[in-house]
């Protein structure tokens, strides 16, 4: 049976289910049957499975996300369930695994990152009220709050961010050449030399991203109609995965997807005062990764 070789553990909103999805078309990795397999998370997490997990059914029951893989026999083997950035689970067992996996984070700007999830929290999944406001949103951030749904959104966004902090954790518990960060920017500026890179890490062969065609998953959208979204994301719950390919994906975007607002005012000095706040992580992972993040100040 197989296990993962990689796991990309984070962080959320940074391009991991496109890296993921790029991934799964090299014809030397083979991917788990379910992107997000979401086995070492705490029994906290709003998406633990308590069926489904470490503690529960063990590695049996990790083996079963990739027991297609056995049989092809790939360069790389991965999961990718960007959470895990923060979970103690996941920082207990999978340094553990044998042979030890390769763990990947995806950085990016934390106020954007942020920015991000307030945006797919209240346009894609429904979870914020399609009124609230970033500012709004960030008022969320007290112990008070963190039982509502609103309020766990911001509390996890927010500690998901601490990214020295945890990466620091994983580097000590899996060691440092088992550990490999890339940054969200460096996707945005060359996807090719990003992947090529991430490739050399993991172990597979980097040419095959010169002639691929790139597109972007997961991708936050304004909603025109946020009755008729949720209505529709709960009519197509039901469906069967073979009746819910991309293409229907497309063609309902197409009519219920408005074109970028932009941000406000009000935005904006949100998001500065959060790079206020996490000016002091942002240095300290400067110096842990070695790298310039001057454009996150």
């Amino acid at each position: 049976m197989a296990i993962p070789s990689v796991i990309i553990a984070g962080a959320p909103k940074a391009g991991t289910t496109s890296v993921f999805e790029w991934l799964s078309d090299h014809p030397e990795v083979c991917v788990s049957s379910t992107k997000e397999t979401r086995y070492f998370l705490d029994e906290c997490h709003p998406l633990y499975n308590a069926g489904s997990n470490w503690r529960i059914t063990g590695i049996k029951g990790y083996e079963a996300f990739f027991a297609h893989c056995g049989k092809e026999k790939p360069k790389a083997v991965l999961e990718a369930t960007p959470a895990y950035i923060n979970q103690e689970t996941a920082l207990e067992f999978i340094p553990g695994l044998s042979p030890r996996p390769r763990v990947v984070f995806i950085l990016r700007k934390p106020s954007e990152r942020i920015y991000s999830m307030y945006q797919y929290a209240r346009n894609d999944i429904g979870v914020l009220p399609p009124d609230m406001t970033f500012k709004e949103f960030l008022a969320l951030d007290a112990p008070a709050h963190r039982r509502s749904p609103e309020g766990l959104v911001l509390h996890l966004a927010i500690e998901q961010s601490r990214y020295a902090h945890y990466i620091s954790r994983w580097i000590d518990r899996c060691g440092p050449e088992f550990v490999h960060v890339f940054l969200f920017d460096a996707m945005k500026k060359d996807v090719a030399a990003f992947m090529q890179a991430l490739s050399m890490k993991i172990g597979i062969t980097g040419g095959f991203w010169e002639t691929y065609s790139f597109d972007r998953k997961n991708e936050g959208r304004a909603i025109k109609s946020h009755g008729v979204h949720r209505a529709l994301k709960k009519a197509a719950s039901a469906l069967p995965t073979a009746l819910k390919p991309d293409l229907v994906k497309r063609l309902y975007f197409s009519v219920n997807a408005a074109g970028a607002s932009g941000k406000s005012g009000e935005d904006r000095d949100a998001l500065a005062a959060l790079d206020r706040r996490f000016a002091p992580e942002v240095e300290a992972l400067a110096r842990l990764i070695k790298a310039d993040l001057s454009a996150w100040k």
